[in-house]
């Protein structure tokens, strides 16, 4: 059940107004810039906002207490006995933007019955207020926040929410609390910058020009319950749309890094004196993101669809996953916050190093066996193995006969090169090392060790 337990908060200007010859009025006080709010106690009968007619309130309230906050005010609050009050209450309010006015209704024990709220702004002329109150309920909407938002000329944002849902208030009487700061997470939730009630959007007037807001959107119900929420939303305002493109100079360098990798490297682009505006808030030249667009033949890039695409403010990107050994052709565009690309056709190209392949084989003869060690990668073989190593690598085998009844006999094929390396640092050598052999990967390699038996 809903009561307008507060029939007329009169909002009046102090400015020691007589009220007739005898004496002043309630509105009357010392204190300049505060207004005098003139609170008369009751249950609307018919509801109507339109009735003033007083009827009986409820018989299950004893106390009334009222609670008034807002910016730049010390916290008002006052507890009145239903039995002391003869006509009305009258509470000194500083005057100002968003005044909260905060009624409950208790019983004999001080249990909570009813609630109500709503905000006012005093600004010293006669403003009626009513408050509505709901029975008690503790539990908060539900409400995933601000949805989204964007500006409107010249000097305004929109924000849109989904509605709330709420155990007993309707949609169309659900309080949107609307927190507005100029720096992210600056908002000051104890006294909300706008209210709307029963709306899931707002338009936001009287913002400063090329400037970035951040909003919070936070729902409460009839019953003062509010959610938490902290989604945030940064818009910028007028003259966002920006329609011209970062200052780039393109690609500086294409290197080959391995086999498979290219390193591409740039200078920082900047954009609109060294700022990116977005939708979301002017962000940094380090903000800016860069497309890169790859082919396999000079002029052969699709410039609607770029290959990779970097993550804000890198000077230099690995492409990875190439073929070895083949040529590829770069342009690299700038793209600021706004979506603005630079048109640049600056070209380099690299090709990926080319890769050989080392084909090993480890046989014996009359029963004799052995491992060789291939290194890189520092591993051994002892049967059929293949190798991929970058143009130009050198290889290192170490023929290692198993067994005293073993020995190293030859190397055939692209290994037998009529002279060996010594390697004392591997003893278990036939002739104390004199068949450790050294090949440079310059092509493709076949290679046949060759172990026996009968001893060294």
């Amino acid at each position: 059940m809903r009561y307008l337990l507060f029939l007329n908060l009169i909002i009046l200007l102090l400015m020691n107004v007589s009220c007739g010859s005898g004496g002043s009025s309630a509105g009357n006080s010392s204190s300049s810039g505060t207004t005098a709010v003139e609170i008369n106690i009751g249950q609307r009968g018919s509801g109507s906002a339109t009735d003033s007619s007083l009827s009986t309130i409820p018989p299950s309230v004893s106390y009334i207490g009222i609670r008034v906050s807002g910016p730049g005010m010390k916290t008002r609050t006052k507890v009145v006995n239903i039995a002391d009050i003869l006509e009305k209450i009258v509470l000194n309010i500083p005057s100002g933007l968003n005044r909260h006015f905060e009624v409950s209704a208790f019983d004999e024990n001080q249990v909570m019955l009813f609630y109500g709220n709503t905000y006012a702004n005093l600004f010293g002329k006669p403003v009626k207020v009513t408050v509505l109150m709901v029975e008690s309920d503790f539990e908060a909407p539900l409400f995933n926040g601000l949805k989204s938002g964007s500006a409107v000329p010249d000097d305004a944002v929109e924000l849109l929410w989904d509605a709330a849902s709420d155990n007993k208030t309707p949609p169309e009487a659900m309080m949107y609390l609307v927190y507005q700061s100029l720096t992210p997470g600056g908002q000051n939730f104890s006294s909300p910058d706008h209210v709307t009630v029963g709306q899931t959007s707002i338009t936001v007037e009287g913002l400063q020009p090329a400037t970035t807001y951040y909003y919070v959107v936070r729902a409460k119900d009839e019953a003062g319950n509010m959610e938490f929420n902290t989604v945030e939303i940064g818009v910028m305002t007028g003259d966002f749309l920006d329609t011209t493109p970062p200052d780039f100079a393109g690609l500086k360098s294409a290197s080959a890094a391995s086999t498979t990798s290219i390193e591409l490297v740039w200078n920082s682009a900047t954009d609109n004196s060294g700022l990116s505006r977005t939708m979301s808030g002017a962000i940094p030249s380090s903000g800016i993101i860069y497309n890169i667009y790859q082919a396999v033949v000079s002029g052969g890039q699709n410039f609607s669809n770029p290959t990779y695409v970097t993550v804000p403010g890198v000077t230099s990107y690995a492409v990875n996953g190439l073929v070895p050994g083949t040529k590829y052709y770069f342009v690299v565009r700038a793209v600021d916050g706004s979506g603005n690309i630079d048109d640049n056709f600056i070209e380099k190209f690299a090709r990926t190093i080319r890769e050989y392949i080392l084909s090993l084989r480890v046989t014996g003869l009359d029963g004799g066996y052995g491992d060789v060690k291939v290194d890189p990668p520092g591993t051994f073989c002892n049967g059929t193995c293949i190798y991929h190593y970058a143009a130009g690598t050198e290889v290192t085998l170490y023929p290692e006969p198993n067994g005293r009844d073993s020995y190293f006999d030859r190397w055939v094929g692209d290994c037998d090169v009529g002279f060996y390396e010594f390697a004392p640092d591997n003893p278990r050598t036939s002739d104390n090392g004199w068949d450790t052999v050294i090949i440079t990967m310059d092509s493709d390699k076949d290679c046949t060790a060759n172990f026996a038996s009968g001893g060294w």
